[in-house]
């Protein structure tokens, strides 16, 4: 049942162009991809430099996209 919530919040609604939902989809697949390359690096052992590069770049894309969806400029 979540995961038809989630895939409904990253497309969204059918009102929204097809530019928005694919820009919502693609950087979603991204931020998880990211966000797993950070949890495998902590469990296999990467240095903590990378590992707050890492993070901080989940951080900081993350905030962009959100800044992107809300003022609707994508």
């Amino acid at each position: 049942m979540k995961l038809k919530k989630l895939a409904q919040a990253v497309v969204g609604d059918y009102n929204q162009s097809l530019q928005e939902r694919l820009f919502r989809l693609i950087t979603t697949v991204g931020l998880i991809g990211l966000a797993l390359g950070g949890v495998v690096g902590c469990l296999s052992g990467e240095s903590i430099g990378n590992q707050i590069a890492i993070f901080a770049a989940l951080l900081i894309f993350f905030v962009i996209v959100c800044l992107t969806i809300h003022f609707h400029k994508i």
